[in-house]
């Protein structure tokens, strides 16, 4: 539904990254009486890896920041700061942009990889066509 092909803009997976991002962001504010603010962060990183598995590289890069960002703006203490002032948090933050770039980056390559096979069975498909004829 959302694939990004090479022919769409690059831009493109950026706003979709930032869409997901903000969509995340509210689901989230509606579950924090819920759940503890740790457990949250689970929410951004599917979103992350929904972005790698959709778009390129980049954008989930983009994405991992802005969710950093974002979850520790909105949903740490000191509120609405970039402040972390506990240590817990410092530490939750730092694996977390750890672990979303690393599957970031996994989720992008299986994209490609996913991609060169399809292309490569296709060629096997016509070649296979082309030598029953």
């Amino acid at each position: 539904m959302f694939n990004i092909t090479k022919t769409t803009s690059l831009l493109t997976g950026y706003w979709l990254a930032t869409l997901t991002v903000i969509g995340i962001s509210l689901i989230t504010e509606l579950l924090t009486p819920w759940l503890p603010h740790t457990s949250l962060l689970l929410l951004f990183m599917a979103g992350i890896v929904f972005i790698s598995a959709k778009t390129a590289l980049g954008p989930a890069i983009f994405a991992s920041a802005l969710s950093f960002t974002v979850f520790n703006f909105f949903f740490t203490e000191p509120f609405f700061t970039l402040d972390i002032t506990h240590r817990h948090d410092f530490a939750t933050l730092l694996l977390f942009i750890s672990v979303s770039l690393i599957t970031g980056n996994l989720a992008s390559k299986m994209r490609l990889a996913i991609a060169d096979s399809k292309q490569a069975l296709d060629r096997q498909h016509r070649f296979f066509l082309l030598v029953r004829k």
